[in-house]
């Protein structure tokens, strides 16, 4: 004797707002933008120097590519690398008193 049994199916209508499945989808929902938010505000001070970082680095990765095919030597040319960036950095900022 085969007993089916009923199959339940949540069928989503505009009068079916209360269905717990699109309850738990809107507060991941909000929740998942809530943090998005949060993760901005506290990204938002550094941004600039984010930004900077990132425009020195793709400045910058030619002239390193260019000093480790030279030397063949990733960590000399990495240190000779720090120091150009640092004294491009550094040597403007020292006469702009």
């Amino acid at each position: 004797m085969n007993v089916e049994e009923p199959k339940h199916e949540t069928v989503s209508t505009p009068n079916n707002w209360g269905a717990r499945s699109e309850v738990q989808s809107l507060v991941l929902l909000v929740a998942t933008f809530g943090g998005i938010y949060i993760c901005y505000l506290l990204a938002l001070p550094f941004l600039s120097a984010l930004t900077w970082a990132l425009v020195l680095a793709v400045l910058c990765a030619s002239a390193h590519w260019a000093t480790e095919v030279k030397l063949r030597r990733p960590n000399l040319s990495a240190t000779i690398s720090v120091l150009m960036v640092a004294l491009i950095i550094v040597v403007p900022a020292t006469f702009n008193q």
